[in-house]
Order: C-alpha cells, then structure tokens, then sequence
C-alpha cells in the first residue's frame, strides 16, 4: 500500500562513511522486492558534486583544501543521485541551495536550471512540502531538481 518512499539520508559529520549511497542502494533493492516504484531523494545543491554546485562552493569561499575535506561526502552524495538515476524506478532528486530551520511559507522555486547563489537559502520545512505535492504530482519525475527562496 506505498505509493513512494523519501530519502532524506546526510554524511556524518566527518564525512567518513558511505550511508548516503549503501542506504540509498538497500531503499531501493527493498522498494523492488515490495513493488514500490517512486522514489524522491533529497541531496544537495552544494554537495552533489556537480558543475554547478562546486561553483557553488567555490562562490561561497571555499579553497581547494577545504573542498578536499568535504570530498567524501561530495563522492557519497554523487554515488547516491546516480543509484537512483540508475534504478530503474520512477525518479526525483531534489537539491536544495543551503539549507535552514525556517518556516514553511509555501514560496520557493523549483527548476532543473535554477540559478542560485552561494546567499541562497531554503527552509527544511519548504523542501518537506514541495517533496509532499511531488509524491502525487507528475510535473518532475525522472528529473533532477534545485529548490531555493
């Protein structure tokens, strides 16, 4: 009777293990045993390893050394969006820029290219609800997302 399953797995604060993506993998060998077929996986704008995000960081002030000390979780995070883009279930991944304990306000943009700014944030609440609308919504599956104010 699951329509869907979230992931919402993060590093440990080192970075020293690989729960994002073996998580990530056991979710989806158990979504297909039980016939579960979507799947939303929140990673992270700035962490996903991609051109973009790495930009990101870099904007945000980070050097090549402190970008080595969040590689781990950057490989993980990666290793996780391409389980999921390689699943074969039906798909999204979402990338929030930075994100904070603010309120839900219902108001934030959703796009697969979305500009954002190492200023930019986004409410854990608000990334709740649009991952909530997307479950029964159609508009975004087998996409990769960012989400931001």
């Amino acid at each position: 009777g699951v329509g869907g399953v979230v992931v919402v797995l993060g590093p440990k604060a080192d970075g020293s293990d690989n729960v994002m993506a073996v998580g990530t993998g056991n979710i989806i060998s158990a979504m297909k045993k039980q016939g579960v077929s979507r799947l939303v996986v929140q990673s992270s704008y700035p962490m996903s390893g991609s051109t973009e995000g790495m930009e990101f960081l870099r904007g945000a002030g980070m050097r090549e050394e402190q970008l080595a000390t969040v590689k781990p979780a950057i490989e993980d995070k990666m290793r996780q969006e391409k389980l999921t883009r390689e699943s074969g279930l039906e798909f999204l991944i979402v990338r929030p820029a930075i994100l904070t304990e603010g309120p839900k306000t219902g108001r934030y943009q959703v796009g697969e290219k979305l500009e954002v700014r190492p200023t930019d944030t986004i409410s854990r609440a608000d990334v709740a609800d649009f991952i909530l609308k997307s479950l029964e919504g159609g508009k975004w599956w087998n996409k990769t997302v960012t989400i931001s104010h």
